[in-house]
């Protein structure tokens, strides 16, 4: 892909939601999440109303150093997010999210931010930590970058950070996006990361799980007609029950 052929800022912001500014990054997916205050509370409301989803062993109690969740539309995700988003009680969140669009940007082995002051949400604006450009700085040459096309054109994100501030209005949030890299890259990033994140937070005499806690957004599998893949038939518990004893055999 030629520097020419790369979706520029202009292009990236038609299409979404509601675009960003040169301030405050806007919402890609305006049907999928919440868009008003409205839409937010009714969202918050059905969340709690059953089927709840299945937990895995025992309670976990809030102040937790991290969860993953997924990253859909509220009508798919928001009972998960209600069970496992409140668990974080840390003020300023790290959001490690996928970056779907990396090919179409050309970027890869390199861990993205956003130039960003704030995050429109249905609930006013969640602030960008002073921490995020504590963090690019610490980094080694070439490991980081921030783009705003990259943040506006991707969606893994906001929907999570929307429930979160819903929640906790004092929040504040350092967006990450993680294209394509090989493993050793990966491990590479991970480590300088976490050094990076170490030393700031001793710096600011933070704790993690307490100050500062880190939410990572996942796909999980695309499985079904609408992603062409559906070996176990189209849905449903007799198709998890095939794939199931596929594993076990």
């Amino acid at each position: 892909m030629t520097i020419a052929t790369l979706p520029t800022l202009e292009e990236t912001r038609r299409a979404m939601g509601i675009p960003s500014t040169d301030e405050v990054r806007g919402q890609r997916d305006a049907v999928g999440y919440a868009a008003t205050p409205e839409g937010m509370r009714k969202a918050w409301q059905l969340s709690a109303e059953p089927p709840m989803p299945e937990a895995f062993g025992a309670e976990v109690a809030p102040g937790v150093l991290g969860v993953i969740g997924p990253h859909d539309d509220y009508i798919c995700t928001a009972r998960v997010y209600r069970r496992v988003f409140p668990l974080v009680t840390a003020r300023t969140v790290i959001l490690v999210g996928v970056f779907h669009g990396y090919r179409r940007f050309g970027i890869r082995d390199r861990l993205v931010l956003d130039p960003y002051r704030a995050w429109r949400s249905p609930d006013g604006e969640i602030p960008v930590s002073s921490l995020r450009d504590q963090l690019a700085a610490a980094l080694p040459a070439g490991m980081a970058m921030k783009d705003a096309a990259a943040h506006d054109s991707e969606h893994s994100l906001e929907g999570i950070a929307y429930f979160m501030r819903h929640a906790r209005p004092e929040l504040e949030i350092v967006p990450i996006l993680v294209p394509a890299a090989s493993f050793e890259r990966f491990e590479a990033m991970a480590h300088a990361l976490g050094a990076a994140l170490a030393a700031s937070i001793g710096a600011r005499d933070w704790r993690l799980g307490r100050d500062v806690a880190i939410v990572i957004s996942t796909d999980g599998t695309h499985y079904g007609e609408d992603f062409a893949y559906a070996p176990y038939g189209a849905g449903g518990v007799a198709a998890l029950e095939r794939r199931v004893r596929t594993i076990a055999s």
